[in-house]
């Protein structure tokens, strides 16, 4: 059986999609080749670029605006990755830059099969008005070979502008979780004196990590063997060390931006990881964190906790901008050592199940189907 010649327009290279990428090209009937936009993104800082497992191509941006570069790409050289009969089937990550947008028409145009990954459809109303998605971004997505999106919030976004539900996959972003895997458990946790709450978020609105920082200090005077640890950056990072009192400074700590490669040895010197996100596509972190051992409090707005966290079997959900539900939440789980042992050895076991091998396999098992389907029709 001839190989599938897969061609994959994505944003930039962060970790977990080199990662997933490199899986997939690991893939006896799959021939990946990935076509970059930027060789960076701000989000994820320290990623080698020049160590890939993939045939990586960069595209240099043509934008002529420099405001706007980070967030308008620009490069008809991106055509070619439709109009050439090198690739058989294409695989674009987003549609909010002209450059996913000029690849999507030409693909309709040449009849060209592709394919869209991405979380939900109308996630950012900032770079394109909801009147020209109706008119001009929908109907491309409605003719897509397939949907690859995150979680059920996505799944329900697609069907919203009328995908077919049998052209919608639920496909998670995904990492190599074997580091994290090897980080010791709760029991060796526990004999620690001091505990520590773990937080890994940008620092921007929408993650709303200043309600995981008003629950601690809440807890803060009652619970004096126990710290917050918040690693991120972003520009809310200076609001929110101005929210720590004096007497609080020791204990929370602020650790900046942390590499991937940096980031297991923070993951096990914590014993409950916080996300208090009011709005997120997937929510990585809350994955790394399962493979790492830790009860997880998540909420409701994390697709990856939806679809990962059995409510008190690995971790615990609450409501969005909810600083009393997080204060409960926390409450339970600094309580009871035994609850976070147990939860901590049921996370890790549910998220080998998200690894990024098997999510590979899984994605190529829909890469393959569709072509298939697609020389057919």
């Amino acid at each position: 059986m001839q190989s599938l010649r897969l061609a994959i327009l994505s944003n930039s290279p962060g970790p977990n999609q080199t990662q997933y990428f490199d899986a997939l090209a690991k893939i006896a009937d799959i021939d990946v080749s990935v076509y970059y936009c930027a060789r960076k993104n701000i989000k994820w800082q320290g990623t080698d670029t020049n160590r890939f497992n993939h045939n990586a191509h960069f595209l240099i941006n043509l934008n002529p605006w420099p405001e706007s570069r980070g967030y308008l790409h620009c490069n008809p050289a991106a055509l070619y990755i439709v109009t050439s009969k090198r690739y058989d089937l294409v695989m674009i990550q987003g549609y909010a830059y002209p450059t996913a947008l000029a690849t999507i028409i030409t693909c309709l145009i040449s009849r060209k099969p592709f394919v869209f990954w991405g979380e939900m459809i109308n996630r950012n109303p900032r770079i394109i008005t909801k009147p020209l998605k109706h008119f001009f971004i929908w109907p491309f997505m409605r003719k897509a070979q397939a949907i690859m999106t995150m979680g059920p919030s996505g799944v329900r976004s697609f069907k919203k502008i009328g995908v077919d539900s049998d052209r919608i996959y639920e496909v998670p972003y995904a990492c190599d979780l074997r580091n994290y895997l090897k980080v010791p458990g709760n029991i060796r946790r526990s004999r620690r004196r001091r505990k520590k709450i773990l937080v890994i978020s940008q620092l921007i609105k929408r993650k709303r990590v200043d309600i995981a920082l008003k629950a601690f200090l809440c807890l803060a005077d009652r619970y004096q063997d126990w710290d917050m640890v918040i690693c991120g950056d972003g520009p809310c990072r200076s609001e929110l060390e101005r929210m720590v009192l004096s007497q609080h400074k020791s204990r929370v700590v602020f650790r900046g931006f942390v590499p991937k490669d940096q980031q297991t040895a923070i993951y096990a010197d914590a014993d409950i990881f916080l996300l208090t996100s009011s709005q997120d596509g997937w929510g990585m972190v809350v994955v790394e964190a399962m493979a790492s051992g830790l009860p997880v409090i998540s909420t409701y707005a994390v697709e990856s906790a939806k679809v990962l966290i059995d409510n008190r079997a690995c971790g615990l959900l609450i409501e969005p901008n909810s600083v009393r539900e997080t204060i409960e939440a926390l409450e339970i789980l600094i309580n009871n050592e035994a609850m976070r042992i147990h939860m901590g050895a049921s996370a890790r076991e549910k998220a080998k199940e998200h690894d990024v091998v098997k999510v590979a396999q899984y994605s190529a098992d829909i890469l393959l189907k569709t072509f298939q389907y697609s020389l057919q029709s």
